[in-house]
């Protein structure tokens, strides 16, 4: 339904990262600004502790407050605002749910620790179904990166390649500026 009017998905991050010092900001940016394209999930966080889940497409858009105190998402719109929107490609859509629901088995117990190791365990799974690792065996698709941000801190950590077998490369907020 889109017309092609619009700030490209990808590009309209940036401002985000200029402009924007809290979710708030980023949120209030967000649904000003129409996209183009097929539209993004986006975590959002800050270093007052805030966090939230964008879902965003064309002129339309959703937020998921945080499961746990802990953002994440995978290819699919879960938000009563986008759920309608269906992903292109079938196999791929399953696929997102699996990954979702494993994601919520790992994190959303109250036993989770919220380290670092944890979270590099959690990127590298490769259960299956919803493996959060993907080598492209299954179907065609690949973990490009993986990273674990720790907002209060400022510091971020990026891998350049399969989050399994990859260097977490640190990184601080002020990287990006």
């Amino acid at each position: 339904g889109q017309d092609g009017y619009g700030m490209p998905q990808h590009a309209a991050l940036r401002p985000l990262l200029q402009q924007c010092a809290t979710v708030d900001e980023a949120l209030d940016l967000l649904r000003s600004m129409p996209w183009a394209g097929k539209g993004l999930n986006v975590c959002l966080v800050d270093r007052h502790g805030s966090a939230a889940v964008v879902e965003k497409s064309g002129a339309r858009m959703g937020v998921r407050a945080p499961e746990h105190q802990c953002v994440f998402h995978t290819n699919h719109y879960e938000s009563a605002s986008m759920a309608d929107i269906l992903p292109l490609g079938g196999s791929k859509r399953g696929n997102s749910h699996e990954r979702m629901d494993n994601l919520r088995r790992l994190l959303l117990v109250d036993s989770s620790p919220r380290s670092f190791e944890f979270m590099k365990a959690v990127l590298s799974d490769h259960s299956c179904p919803g493996g959060i690792c993907r080598h492209g065996t299954e179907d065609g698709m690949h973990s490009r990166f993986g990273y674990v941000m720790a907002p209060a801190e400022g510091y971020m950590w990026i891998t350049d390649g399969y989050p399994c077998s990859s260097a977490y490369i640190p990184h601080t907020f002020a990287d990006f500026a």
